[in-house]
């Protein structure tokens, strides 16, 4: 994955014995190791900012959301579940959005940056794959597209927090503040719940 400012590339590699994340400049050079708390950090994600990295890291068999300041290397588990995967920054860098497993069926969950709210996103027709998060500053307002899903029909709460338009990903109908609910179904169809 680059960096906000696109001058690096984050990814993981194994070439010290265990999976750990790396960067490297795209000028060229050498690769540079980023995490090195645990032995076994992937998926890694820069926030908007580019001060902060999650990623998903094993710890005691479970593997859970990380977050690690770039500057001081100082790392915080965010999650308390087992099966966490696909992390990814909203667009304002305060909360995480990512796939886990609940009950045997894949959900999105987010989580705050300081690990103090968590939240799953209502998905009642199927499994959750992973979240797609993508975000693209140039549009207009903010947008987000929030998850790939394994069956037709998926309903997704979702709130605004700062009141500015979110595009839903599919139709181009904006919500705003307070406008919480949208339906999805596998021809990316929306209508307003």
């Amino acid at each position: 994955r680059f960096s906000p400012d696109g001058s690096h590339i984050y990814f993981t590699s194994d070439r010290g014995g265990s999976p750990q994340i790396y960067r490297v400049s795209v000028d060229g050079g050498a690769a540079q190791r980023v995490s090195f708390a645990g032995a076994y950090n992937v998926s890694p994600r820069v926030s908007p900012d580019g001060k902060t990295l999650v990623y998903v890291s094993r710890n005691e068999g479970r593997f859970q959301i990380t977050m690690q300041d770039l500057a001081s290397q100082q790392t915080q588990v965010l999650t308390d579940s087992a099966k966490d995967e696909s992390p990814s920054f909203a667009p304002d860098g305060r909360t995480i959005l990512y796939a886990t497993e609940v009950g045997g069926r894949g959900v999105l969950s987010v989580v705050s940056t300081d690990g103090r709210t968590r939240y799953r996103l209502n998905n009642r027709a199927g499994d959750v794959r992973e979240p797609a998060g993508q975000h693209d500053p140039a549009a207009e307002g903010q947008q987000l597209v929030l998850g790939r899903v394994a069956h037709a029909e998926v309903d997704l709460e979702i709130e605004v927090a700062e009141g500015e338009p979110l595009d839903a990903g599919c139709c181009g109908q904006r919500t705003q503040r307070g406008e919480t609910r949208r339906r999805f179904d596998q021809r990316h169809q929306c209508q307003a719940g």
